[in-house]
């Protein structure tokens, strides 16, 4: 498992909140009534929070369903969509250790996870929804920006194996990047783009991609790479 997977199974909950028997009855009162629970046997164990019973259904050695199959019957739901409508916040772990996404597209009634949970007053998963959302962003905001943001220079980027910088993978001999500086190879490091250190770098400016500035340009390229000046970023990006 990797440290993804690890972090959501290790989750507590940072509100206090659970199913609601309330809205628990009214939920399988449907399934039972319309005979779901037997129809979309993974759906019903969603929304009862039956954890055991998720792994059992979407083992390869078992019954191997879909952790993200949308239910045809009730709005096209996946199950996380499911649990999170009904409060089951570690039936929503286990869905995603499986492979299920928490940030999928909205079903045919306009609801994700995180609206169903706000809509429904389950706190606890609108948090976890949060903290997760906030965790992936910041573990991909780098690589976002390395990768994607430079690609008018014709210059693929990459995060430094120290996360310092970023260091150049590819160059496009016919690019921007190989005609204004020739001098240019695979390997060396960037630390600056459009003057500004990547050190220095708002978040709000990195997760909106730097190629959405007017000029994109590669400041200063380096051989090296100096820590000096990066700590600060890096760990407000949650590495260590």
């Amino acid at each position: 498992m990797g440290e993804r997977l690890a972090w959501v199974q290790a989750y507590r909950p940072r509100s206090k909140g659970g199913p609601r028997p309330d809205q628990q009855k009214v939920g399988q009162d449907m399934f039972t009534k319309n005979g779901w629970h037997q129809k979309w046997p993974l759906h019903w164990e969603a929304m009862r929070g039956n954890v055991q019973a998720i792994y059992t259904l979407c083992d390869w050695n078992s019954w191997a369903m879909d952790p993200n199959q949308p239910m045809l019957d009730y709005s096209y739901a996946e199950p996380i969509q499911i649990a999170a409508l009904f409060g089951q916040l570690e039936a929503m772990k286990a869905l995603i250790i499986l492979g299920a996404n928490a940030f999928g597209p909205p079903n045919t009634q306009g609801n994700t996870a995180e609206s169903g949970a706000v809509m429904e007053r389950h706190h606890h998963v609108t948090l976890f929804l949060v903290d997760f959302a906030l965790r992936e962003m910041q573990k991909t905001a780098v690589q976002k920006v390395l990768l994607d943001s430079t690609q008018q220079l014709g210059c693929v980027l990459e995060p430094h194996p120290k996360k310092v910088g970023a260091r150049i993978k590819e160059i496009d001999p016919y690019g921007q990047a190989a005609f204004k500086y020739p001098w240019l190879q695979p390997g060396f490091v960037v630390l600056f783009m459009n003057s500004t250190p990547i050190s220095d770098m708002k978040m709000n400016t990195i997760m909106g991609g730097i190629a959405m500035l007017p000029q994109c340009e590669l400041m200063v390229v380096s051989r090296r790479f100096n820590l000096s000046g990066f700590n600060t970023f890096y760990k407000s990006l949650g590495y260590k």
